[in-house]
């Protein structure tokens, strides 16, 4: 019985020898993301910068239902706030999409049009597509075809990012301490050649702000300053993955001419890659092209060093049962979220099908993770460091952002 015993403490002791913890994803919660009418009469929908339903045509005034309006999520946040947009689908004026910040409340999450002091005189056509975990949100409006970027914290402050030389620049990608990239372009369709922008914002501190001479398009930034995208422009497909950094040195922005000194790290992976998502750990999610088709991918950060100067060699490739896929985002623990299914040119992410959570090596399909009579769930776009997850889908034919809170 002594020897029993003791082999079985060996076994277990030894991880070699006794199968793997099992990757099988958690049972999820749904949180739709909806909309509630809020001030005007009871079931009628209306913006709240209409000064009163006197001064709206009636025929602009309609009924809050199901088929009146679509909601869409962007990102999540450490803190479990949600920004995204709303969309109404009847003719209410010129425009019809809102920023739009859910937070988590004791029956759900909560959605409210983003409100400014009337002071501020916020034009509507501000689009807020970026959110940090202290409450800063960042986007931009369209002045003549060209992008003014703002920046908007909860406590009321609204910051034209104009104390930059360059006033028409676009944030693309904010980490989650509120450290922007974006682009600047010159021409005045701002069609022509691009710079890079980085912008860090402190609320008690001088900003700090530089522009580079790279043709990149950055598509996520982590709090230590490395960012991720790929060469050319957003207009642009098929261009090589790119990862660069770090911009931060003791927690704040390199000086310019230490940026300047800075190169992008050579790409070792595979030609036909993407880059989506990068954890503070240096995990990189993505896609690569195999076997005729996509299948989303894994680099881990263990397997790549800066002073080495490359990356992407020795890439995790996902399963291929359930199609094509591309990992959208990644988090802190390693858990990919994204989309598998059919290739599709029309979409933006290069597949369209079902929302799928990755974990070692395999995915799966997040609707079989949820009980949700009714919604089918299409893309997972993002995933916190609690691993709950932001994504699109449709209740009954209608489209609506939803999220997802692991069950255990």
């Amino acid at each position: 019985m002594r020897s029993l015993l003791l082999l079985f403490v060996l076994l277990a002791s030894s991880p070699g020898l006794v199968a793997q913890k099992s990757a099988v994803p958690p049972e999820y919660k749904l949180f739709p993301l909806d909309f509630s009418a809020g001030k005007g009469p009871r079931g009628v929908f209306w913006f709240d910068d209409w000064y009163s339903l006197e001064s709206v045509d009636p025929e602009k005034i309609w009924e809050v239902r199901a088929d009146t309006y679509t909601t869409q999520a962007i990102r999540i946040s450490n803190d479990r706030k949600v920004l995204g947009t709303l969309t109404a689908t009847a003719e209410i004026g010129p425009f019809p999409t809102r920023p739009m910040l859910w937070n988590l409340s004791v029956r759900g999450f909560a959605g409210s049009l983003l409100k400014f002091n009337p002071d501020l005189k916020v034009p509507k056509s501000v689009r807020f597509h970026l959110i940090s975990d202290g409450g800063v949100f960042a986007g931009h409006r369209l002045v003549q075809g060209r992008p003014r970027p703002y920046l908007f914290s909860r406590k009321g402050l609204l910051r034209p990012l104009y104390e930059t030389p360059w006033q028409d620049w676009k944030p693309l990608a904010m980490s989650s301490t509120a450290l922007l990239v974006g682009l600047h372009r010159e021409g005045k369709k701002w069609d022509g050649k691009a710079s890079l922008v980085l912008y860090e914002f402190h609320p008690s501190q001088k900003h700090r702000h530089a522009i580079l001479d790279l043709e990149i398009t950055p598509r996520k930034i982590t709090k230590f300053g490395w960012l991720i995208g790929e060469t050319g422009m957003p207009e642009d497909r098929g261009g090589r993955p790119v990862v660069f950094g770090p911009v931060l040195h003791s927690r704040k922005l390199r000086r310019q001419e230490a940026l300047e000194e800075l190169q992008p790290l050579k790409w070792s992976g595979p030609r036909q890659a993407e880059l989506h998502g990068i954890n503070d750990r240096r995990d990189l999610a993505g896609a690569v092209a195999a076997g005729g088709g996509w299948r989303a991918c894994l680099w881990s950060g263990k397997q790549w060093n800066p002073r080495d100067e490359e990356v992407g060699a020795h890439p995790q490739v996902f399963d291929d049962r359930l199609g094509d896929s591309v990992a959208l985002d990644i988090n802190e623990q390693g858990v990919v979220v994204g989309i598998a299914g059919k290739r599709s040119e029309s979409s933006p992410y290069g597949v369209q099908g079902r929302a799928v959570v990755g974990d070692q090596g395999r995915l799966y399909d997040l609707n079989g993770r949820v009980r949700a009579k009714g919604w089918v769930l299409h893309s997972a776009v993002d995933i916190n460091e609690q691993g709950w997850i932001a994504g699109q889908g449709s209740f009954e034919g209608k489209a609506r952002g939803f999220v997802l809170k692991p069950a255990r």
